[in-house]
């Protein structure tokens, strides 16, 4: 969740997790979206690196 005025990078460290797949799915809820598909985002050496829009749930 990003409820600031800018957008936000996050790393999610998955390492803890015995069973990975290559892509995470994603998901959007906005303003102007209602959980709406966006592309999915891959998973590299077990870390999720995703741009969290301004004022949105992902």
């Amino acid at each position: 969740m990003n409820n600031t005025s800018n957008d936000i990078s996050n790393s999610y460290n998955l390492t803890n997790f015995d069973s990975l797949s290559e892509v995470s799915n994603v998901f959007r809820t906005s303003s102007t979206e209602n959980i709406e598909k966006k592309d999915d985002i891959s998973i590299t050496d077990k870390c999720l690196n995703a741009v969290l829009p301004a004022n949105s749930i992902t």
